[in-house]
C-alpha cells in the first residue's frame, strides 16, 4: 500500500512538471500548492549548490533546502531511514538524525528541539527538505540571506578566512589571462553578457581585502578589467574587444581565467553603416521604401550558446530563467507570425547556437533584408524594481526609429510589459553594422519578478511576439 501511494505520490509530480513546465508546483503533507516566489541559490563555502531536482524553498517565511545536496557539500555523507523516515547526516565525528514532520533533532546523543517559528523536515516534490537556519547554526555555520539576488549563503566556520586579495592580468599571444588571487580555491560562476560583450566572474563567500578597481587592460581579446564588491559576491567583468571564448583552471592559492581571442569584432564601416537618414519626421505620410516587392526581415535571437545572456538567479549554475532561452522562443513566435502573412523570414539562429555579432549582421546585409530584429531581455543587478520594454534604434535611421516606435507602441499596448520608451542604441553593434532599419527590443527585464514570470509563460511569449510583429506589419503597410 505504502508503495502504490509513493508511486501515485511520484506521478502526480511527474505530471505536474509536464502539464506546465512555467509552473513551480511543490507537493508536501497531502497538499498541492503552486510555489509563488522567485527560486532561492543556496551558497556553501562560496560554492553554488546545485538543486536540479528540488531547489530551496519558503515556507512561513523559513527557508527549507535540500538536505543531501546542503550537506554533501560540507563533505558529509547522507542517508535515509525509509522505516523511521529519517535522513541521517554523518558530519565531522557528529551524526545528525532528523525525521519528517518532527521538531525533535538528534545531535549525537543530544536532543535538540527546533523552534515553532522553523518548519520541521519535510518531504517535498520526493525530497528531504531541512530548515537550513535551524540546522546550519546548530553546527556554528553562519548564514547570511541576501534579499536583492535572493542567496541563501553558509559558511562552515573553517571556510571563514577566504581572502580575496588581488585581481591581476597578464597577456600572451592569443590568451589574456585573468587570475582572481585567494587563500584557497572558490569555485566562480562564469556567463557572458552582450550590449557590450562581457565576460561576467562571480565569487561567492570570500572576504575581499582589495577596493573597487578598473585595469585598462588593452589585451588580444579584454579591453579592460572591473572589479567590484556586492552584497553578496564579489564580481570581475572583463570586457572585450574581440570575439573570444574562456577556460577556468583550479589554483592552490586562487583562480585563473583563460580567454582565448577566437576572431574580430573588425568591419567595414563604410560599407555597413545606417544609411544617413534624418532622424526628424519628414513631410506628408512616409511609407517604407520597398524596391522589388519581396520583403525580407532577419529575426535576431539574442545570445546562444556559450554565451547565456542574462539569467536569473544571478550567477547561478542552475537558473530558472535564461535569456538564451526565453529569446528563441520569442523570435520563432514571430518568424510564424510574419510567415502567416506572406514575409520572408531569415533567422539568425533557430537553436542553442552562437553566430557572433559580426555573423548576425553579415547575414542580414547578405540576404539584403528589409528589416533587422533582434530580441533580447533585459537585466538590474540588485534592482529588482525595475521594469519594462525598451526598444533600441540607430540614431541616423529614420526607417530605424520608426519602426522602434511602432514595436515599442504595440508591446505597451498589448502585454503586460511596463513602458521604459524607446532608446538611442547607436553603440550596438548590431544596429551599427546592417545597411537596413534595425531595432533591438528588451522584451522586460529578467531580474524583475513581475517581467520574469510573465516572460516564463507561453501566452507572455505569444503576446510579445503578436506585438512585434504587428509594429512590423505596420511599418510595412500591411496593416
Amino acid at each position: 500500500m505504502r508503495k502504490a501511494a509513493a508511486f501515485i505520490l511520484t506521478a502526480v509530480i511527474l505530471l505536474s512538471f509536464v502539464i506546465s513546465a512555467d509552473a513551480f508546483t511543490i507537493i508536501y503533507d497531502g497538499k498541492v500548492e503552486d510555489y509563488p516566489w522567485a527560486p532561492i541559490v543556496l551558497v556553501v563555502d562560496g560554492h553554488t549548490v546545485e538543486t536540479k531536482e528540488m531547489p530551496p524553498v519558503i515556507l512561513n517565511g523559513r527557508t527549507l533546502v535540500p538536505a543531501r545536496e546542503f550537506f554533501e557539500e560540507l563533505g558529509a555523507e547522507v542517508t535515509w531511514d525509509n522505516d523511521a523516515r529519517s535522513v541521517i547526516i554523518d558530519y565531522d565525528t557528529t551524526e545528525i538524525v532528523l525525521t519528517i514532520n518532527s521538531r525533535t533533532v538528534y545531535i549525537g546523543s543530544e536532543a535538540a528541539t527546533i523552534a515553532p517559528s522553523d518548519p520541521a523536515p519535510k518531504i517535498i516534490n520526493d525530497k528531504t527538505m531541512i530548515p537550513v537556519r535551524f540546522v546550519a547554526e546548530a553546527f556554528g555555520f553562519k548564514v547570511e540571506w541576501i534579499n536583492e539576488t535572493r542567496v541563501v549563503r553558509v559558511t562552515s566556520p573553517e571556510a571563514e578566512e577566504v581572502r580575496l586579495t588581488n585581481v591581476a592580468f597578464s597577456s600572451e599571444d592569443d590568451t589574456d589571462t585573468i587570475f582572481i588571487a585567494l587563500d584557497e580555491f572558490v569555485n566562480p560562476n562564469i556567463f557572458r553578457m552582450q550590449e557590450p560583450d562581457r565576460i561576467v566572474i562571480d565569487v561567492y563567500g570570500t572576504n575581499a581585502i582589495i577596493k573597487d578597481g578598473k585595469i585598462n587592460a588593452e589585451g588580444q581579446a579584454v579591453e579592460a578589467v572591473r572589479y567590484s564588491q556586492h552584497p553578496d559576491r564579489f564580481r570581475v567583468v572583463a570586457d572585450l574587444k574581440a570575439d573570444a571564448d574562456y577556460e577556468v583552471f583550479k589554483m592552490k592559492n586562487g583562480v585563473e581565467i583563460s580567454i582565448i581571442r577566437t576572431g574580430d569584432y573588425d568591419y567595414d564601416e563604410e560599407a555597413t553603416a545606417p544609411v544617413e537618414d534624418p532622424t526628424e519626421m519628414p513631410s506628408g505620410n512616409a511609407s517604407f521604401p520597398n524596391n522589388d516587392g519581396k520583403l525580407i526581415v532577419v529575426v535576431d535571437a539574442g545570445h546562444g550558446g556559450a554565451d547565456p545572456g542574462a539569467i536569473y538567479p544571478p550567477g547561478a549554475k542552475d537558473p530558472v530563467a535564461v535569456e538564451k532561452d526565453l529569446t528563441l522562443d520569442i523570435a520563432l513566435k514571430l518568424r510564424k507570425n510574419l510567415e502567416a502573412e506572406g514575409i520572408e523570414v531569415v533567422m539568425t539562429r533557430e537553436d542553442d547556437s552562437y553566430p557572433t555579432l559580426k555573423e548576425r549582421a553579415e547575414l542580414a546585409n547578405k540576404v539584403n533584408a528589409d528589416l533587422f530584429v533582434s530580441v533580447h531581455i533585459n537585466a538590474m543587478d540588485n534592482k529588482d524594481e525595475i521594469d519594462g520594454a525598451q526598444v533600441y534604434y540607430h540614431k541616423n535611421s529614420y526607417y530605424g526609429k520608426r519602426l522602434a516606435s511602432a514595436i515599442h507602441n504595440n508591446i505597451i499596448a498589448n502585454t503586460a510589459l511596463s513602458d521604459k520608451k524607446i532608446q538611442d542604441g547607436s553603440s550596438f553593434y548590431v544596429l551599427k553594422h546592417t545597411k537596413m532599419p534595425a531595432i533591438l527590443t528588451e522584451c522586460g527585464f529578467i531580474t524583475n519578478e513581475g517581467d520574469r514570470n510573465y516572460l516564463k509563460t507561453e501566452k507572455g511569449r505569444q503576446k510579445i511576439a503578436d506585438a512585434i510583429s504587428d509594429g512590423i506589419l505596420e511599418v510595412l503597410d500591411i496593416i
